[in-house]
């Protein structure tokens, strides 16, 4: 262990939460540190001006898993997607998730019984809550001054509304993968989660990231399934809100939650390096300060049908 701490060059406060655990405990951590730095110096462009941090009750004792977080990259190099992803309308309409509202109600009669007023459904007024329902479903997006509704018979195997089917089309970027290969054993790409689950603050407040829980056990030399140590599993996050180093810390201190910093990579350029060049979507702050805010896409389950391919730009 003390070669890994001379390896990282680690200051007296890590220094010190380090000894305060096993010394099963600390390998882990470092071992997972290790591969994270090695990682980055193949990612320098990535990993400029981002930190590298151990946050919550690890920190303060009594603890189930550690929890390790990589906060500065940019979301365009966390997670990919399309412009369907940001709800652009041309596109919407283009693929015929959106289309003109064709799915009218008899709202009056003639004297003869024959229908006399026909309205979308998005336009009936006092609806029942059947109308109301079928409503919900179709609520779409107004374009050019026209309203169109969510292709609902075409798409409801995707999803019941529009945000659902929308939230669908954003994937853990090439990025994101390979450091999944790199921390976790399955390489499948559905081991990740959606970067949109309510994590902590029972619900209230959400972070986005993505998750690799990291397992571990120190077992008796060779005797399978033995263990001689109990050692707590790492859980380590991707940061995926766009947040600029300083200004997550900012947000950390403001909310009462303590941080360690175990590596700050210098900030080598004003930009930081993306993967994709479309727009953040609407509740990403382009300029790093502002946490996400609240979205209807943050309660949208997510699980990709194909994660596109698209290389690492080194």
């Amino acid at each position: 262990m003390n070669t890994y701490l001379t390896r990282f060059g680690f200051g007296g406060e890590v220094m010190s939460w380090l000894e305060k655990l096993s010394c099963g405990q600390a390998r882990h951590i470092l071992s997972c540190i290790a591969k994270v730095l090695e990682f980055s110096e193949k990612n320098k462009d990535f990993f400029q001006g981002c930190g590298l941090y151990v946050v919550g009750s690890s920190l303060t004792g009594g603890f189930n898993d550690v929890d390790i977080v990589i906060v500065g990259l940019d979301f365009r190099a966390v997670v990919s997607y399309d412009k369907i992803f940001l709800m652009d309308p041309e596109t919407l309409i283009q693929e015929e998730v959106l289309v003109e509202p064709r799915l009218f109600l008899i709202t009056k009669e003639d004297e003869n019984g024959e229908p006399m007023i026909l309205e979308p459904v998005t336009g009936v007024k006092n609806p029942d809550f059947s109308t109301s329902l079928e409503a919900w479903g179709r609520m779409g997006l107004e374009h050019n001054g026209i309203r169109y509704d969510y292709n609902i018979e075409r798409f409801i195997c995707h999803s019941l509304d529009l945000t659902g089917f929308c939230s669908y089309h954003a994937w853990p970027s090439s990025l994101t993968k390979e450091m999944n290969k790199l921390l976790y054993f399955p390489e499948d790409e559905l081991s990740l989660n959606a970067p949109f689950d309510n994590y902590g603050f029972d619900g209230i407040e959400s972070f986005l990231v993505y998750r690799f829980p990291i397992e571990n056990q120190i077992n008796l030399p060779g005797v399978k399934n033995s263990v001689l140590e109990e050692v707590k599993p790492i859980d380590f996050c991707i940061h995926a809100e766009n947040l600029q180093r300083e200004e997550w810390k900012r947000h950390q201190r403001s909310l009462g939650l303590p941080y360690l910093a175990l590596k700050e990579w210098p900030r080598t350029s004003l930009n930081r390096k993306i993967i994709t060049e479309l727009d953040h979507p609407r509740f990403i702050d382009p300029n790093g300060i502002k946490r996400a805010t609240t979205d209807s896409m943050f309660f949208s389950s997510f699980y990709p049908e194909k994660t596109p391919d698209e290389p690492i730009d080194i």
